[in-house]
């Protein structure tokens, strides 16, 4: 109704709020070191974005890309940066 998104973090919790109604396409799924089941979930219910959050998860994303073909829809990429303390 407002048009706001749901950031979740799991399996899990991509799994609650689906089960509450909440639309895939309202789900962005943002949590570290997200495995290969839970990318394949995400993307075979639609959710809407799927934040990177590091080389490896890119590297599960385009394994599952390459065995169905399928792409996403847009993808926004940051370039590395880091931090000196």
């Amino acid at each position: 109704e407002e048009g706001l998104h749901i950031d979740v973090a799991t399996g899990g919790e991509l799994h609650v709020a689906l089960a509450a109604g909440v639309p895939a396409d309202r789900l962005v799924l943002h949590g570290n070191n997200k495995g290969l089941d839970e990318l394949a979930r995400a993307r075979e219910v639609g959710v809407g974005r799927i934040v990177v959050d590091s080389l490896d998860e890119l590297d599960r994303l385009e394994a599952l890309y390459a065995r169905d073909g399928r792409q996403p829809k847009d993808q926004r990429r940051r370039p590395a940066s880091s931090c000196r303390s």
